[in-house]
């Protein structure tokens, strides 16, 4: 599995408050399909610059899917859970630098940068 689908896979998990669950994937580089020891599944397919994952919370019964674009140093990711939509902007500047921003899936805002020391911003939960 390539390292941004991934990443893709790890940001998406994570935003659908999914816990650790080690899976077992099948397919090609382009298309892998992956089921969890905890019963979650999800799809990944990569075309050119675009990611695409649709998955499903075994502990919760819902789905969630992601479409991630990638144009030069940019990602422009949405996605959708339990109907509600969100989306994020992340921007690579290099040696570990970035900036991120977008909005989750309760419509609430957020913002951060990144260098290689760590990150300092604003999310839902910790207003600047």
């Amino acid at each position: 599995m390539s390292h941004l689908k991934a990443l893709v896979i790890a940001s998406v998990l994570a935003a659908a408050g999914a816990t650790a669950d080690q899976a077992a994937c099948t397919g090609s580089g382009s298309f892998s399909s992956c089921t969890g020891s905890q019963g979650n599944s999800y799809a990944v397919s990569q075309f050119g610059n675009t990611t695409t994952v649709n998955g499903y919370n075994s502990q919760r019964g819902s789905t969630w899917s992601q479409n991630s674009q990638r144009a030069g140093n940019s990602t422009f990711t949405t996605g959708q859970t339990n109907g509600r939509t969100c989306g994020q902007t992340q921007t690579t500047y290099g040696s570990g630098n970035r900036s991120v921003y977008g909005t989750n899936s309760q419509g609430k805002p957020y913002i951060y940068t990144c260098t290689g020391y760590g990150c300092v911003g604003s999310t839902p939960d910790r207003p600047r």
